[in-house]
């Protein structure tokens, strides 16, 4: 591999100060900043602009930066300089990273690092977090996935955003956190029995659609394996009656179908929807006992889209535009994946029903997530694999995504 980019920085427990370094060659150092750089809006991508204008007035093929120690901040920009000695001005051997990056994660400890290659094209990276000792940022670590989950997934991902399937670290077990219960927990029962590890596998699958055409929210359906169908549906029930002391609603008996299969039609699936909840923006959710998960959808029309139920399924297909019909699937073994184009859709049909400009614009058009190699390491760190796709060196402005197909506009809505 060719050398691109490193970034080292070290913190000890309980300090304020940490210091970074930073070295590589020069036209793929820029190449990096011009990415970060080509998110509109934000610190980070501010900072990558002043870090690329800086480089760019450097003429060497190697530049580093350091932060002078007992400083509270660090102002890579101005630090910014030709490499010339020591291992940094070195190109590393053919089996060495291109380039990676690495930086405290909090001031109480903790780390991060990027490791990878070229960035054209198509690029691996390598991240790896560790938390810090004693820290609550640990108890996020808890739902970083331990292992993917295994088969084929079990929720619908085509035309969806975001899909993500795995089993966290800390399985799922709301019940079990300490201290006094949060305002969230009081208000939707979050240390019901429903979230316990008695009810739950700790297996998880999410996925998050683009709004319709029109619509006001995105939709997101969840797959919670649980370890006995007939308790967890019980265990369901009872936690809908003591949110609806909270929150008046009408509950309704739901079935659902999946297209029929080659062979046979496939089982109902029944559930309940809930009527009249007016606590968000098209939120009427409803669940399904599908085999061995509880299927949580944020309205109907979402939950059907997860399940494939075979007419909207067909609705759906027609009505999408060419963005949704083209989005890629998750593939066995990933944990997860983010499509920036149906982002950029979705943020242009939200733009649109707040009658808003659209926001962010991505410099990349997809995100896939793997496990790589062990899981965990002594100190409870996570290795995952970034697979970033269809890389640019800018990105074009937000908003300038063709346009919706008038297909979509036809027929997309609720």
């Amino acid at each position: 591999m060719s050398s691109s980019l490193g970034v080292a920085s070290c913190s000890r427990l309980g300090e304020e100060v940490a210091s970074l370094e930073l070295v590589g060659s020069k036209p793929d150092l820029e190449r990096l900043l011009r990415l970060c750089a080509a998110v509109s809006k934000g610190p980070l991508p501010r900072a990558c602009g002043e870090l690329l204008a800086a480089s760019e007035g450097l003429a060497c093929p190697r530049i580093e930066a350091r932060c002078a120690p007992g400083r509270m901040h660090c102002d890579l920009a101005a630090a910014l300089r030709c490499a010339v000695d020591g291992p940094q001005a070195e190109e590393p051997g053919p089996d060495e990273d291109s380039w990676r990056m690495s930086g405290p994660l909090t001031t109480e400890g903790g780390s991060w690092s990027l490791r990878g290659g070229s960035l054209e094209g198509q690029a691996d990276v390598l991240l790896e977090l560790t938390p810090p000792a004693g820290s609550g940022l640990r108890r996020a670590f808890d739902w970083l996935p331990q292992t993917p989950l295994p088969g084929e997934p079990r929720l619908a991902g085509a035309g969806a955003a975001a899909h993500l399937r795995w089993r966290p670290r800390g399985g799922i077990d709301l019940t079990a956190r300490s201290g006094e219960p949060s305002m969230a927990d009081r208000l939707y029962g979050l240390r019901n029995e429903l979230f316990s590890q008695a009810v739950l596998d700790g297996s998880l699958e999410a996925v998050l659609y683009p709004p319709r055409q029109g619509g006001e929210f995105p939709g997101l359906a969840a797959a919670l394996g649980v370890r006995v169908p007939s308790a967890a549906v019980a265990a369901m029930e009872r936690y809908l009656d003591d949110v609806q002391r909270q929150w008046p609603f009408t509950r309704q008996p739901y079935t659902a179908s999946t297209a029929p299969s080659a062979n046979d039609a496939e089982p109902a699936r029944r559930g309940t929807c809930l009527v009249g909840l007016r606590v968000l923006p098209e939120l009427a959710p409803c669940y399904v006992l599908d085999d061995d998960a509880l299927v949580l959808g944020w309205n109907r029309d979402v939950l059907e889209r997860a399940l494939a139920v075979a007419d909207v399924t067909a609705t759906a297909t027609v009505a999408a535009s060419a963005t949704e019909q083209a989005s890629p699937l998750l593939a066995s073994g990933e944990l997860a994946r983010l499509d920036f184009a149906l982002w950029e859709l979705a943020d242009r049909r939200l733009a649109a029903a707040r009658q808003r400009r659209p926001g962010l614009s991505y410099p990349l058009r997809d995100l896939r997530v793997s496990l790589d190699g062990a899981t965990t390491g002594s100190r409870g760190e996570v290795r995952l694999r970034l697979r970033l796709g269809g890389l640019s060196d800018a990105s074009p402005p937000a908003g300038s995504a063709p346009a919706e197909t008038a297909a979509a506009a036809a027929g997309g809505g609720r």
